[in-house]
């Protein structure tokens, strides 16, 4: 909530310098434009979608573009060294210092990464969170000594390659949906089986109707809608948000017996630099 991010040392937002080059065809247009600037940069501002921090989006070397999330803090116009051109075609032309707090210290790839996968289902009997280990499942999860997902019946999970291609972990969304004119039937599990750590939730799901679960803002959303919160369906004594480490994580589910599903997983690369 606050853009603090805890790690082997606790880490908080950053504030970051935007030098902004203002130009344009006449002095007039100059003065506009620097306006439009100002306004869009004042720190108390309602968002379009409601959110109280917002993407600000750069490229280092004019190919690769990143992010940080935060908030426009202030900006002083006037700065007279600060990217000030002289060109022949625009001889008008202003410049600001801009304050950004990136309340989530992270840097992200402003492009969003997806992968799918087709449902495991689990047939017969029951699956239990904690359990023994069970040959069908060849990347067993070891939690406390035993070994996930298990159950009286057989496991056939699905799994899928996610790569984080930052350098710091990074919080990705899943979305849990019924296949087709199929049925998901409790419990939804999601595992990082290359960090080991497991998440479940108690949760049918209807043709049509999709689970949302946000890691990194810690929601569980029914089709999506703010309004439509799951997050008591969450075994939070069991579970652990899920996180993508800098590299290759494969992420496992399986549903429960009867069910046909089709898991998304988006990410954004993240960096700590």
């Amino acid at each position: 909530e606050h853009g603090l991010v805890p790690s082997p040392q606790f880490l908080g937002g950053r504030n970051m310098t935007v030098g902004v080059a203002v130009q344009g065809d006449s002095e007039g247009e100059v003065v506009q434009r620097s306006a439009d600037l100002m306004r869009a940069w004042s720190p108390v501002r309602e968002y379009l979608d409601g959110a109280v921090t917002i993407p600000l989006c750069f490229t280092l070397d004019g190919s690769i573009t990143y992010r940080v999330i935060g908030k426009p803090l202030r900006a002083k116009l006037g700065y007279a060294t600060l990217l000030r051109t002289r060109k022949a075609m625009q001889p008008f032309n202003d410049a600001a210092l801009c304050e950004f707090l990136a309340t989530d210290p992270r840097i992200y790839s402003n492009s969003l990464s997806s992968v799918s996968a087709p449902s495991g289902v689990t047939t017969g009997g029951f699956p239990v969170p904690d359990g023994f280990r069970s040959p069908a499942y060849p990347l067993p999860i070891v939690r406390d000594g035993f070994a996930w997902p298990q159950g009286f019946g057989s496991s056939y999970p699905a799994a899928v390659n996610a790569t984080n291609n930052g350098n710091f972990p990074t919080y990705p969304v899943f979305k849990a949906q019924a296949l087709g004119s199929g049925v998901i039937n409790t419990p939804i599990s999601i595992a990082n089986t290359t960090t080991g750590r497991v998440m479940t939730f108690y949760i049918s799901l209807s043709a049509g109707q999709y689970l949302e679960i946000d890691c990194g803002a810690r929601t569980a959303l029914l089709n999506g809608d703010p309004n439509q919160s799951r997050i008591t369906t969450y075994d939070f004594k069991n579970s652990d948000w899920l996180a993508l480490e800098e590299g290759n994580n494969q992420i496992a589910w399986s549903l429960g017996s009867g069910s046909t599903g089709f898991l998304t997983v988006e990410w954004r690369d993240a960096w700590m630099l």
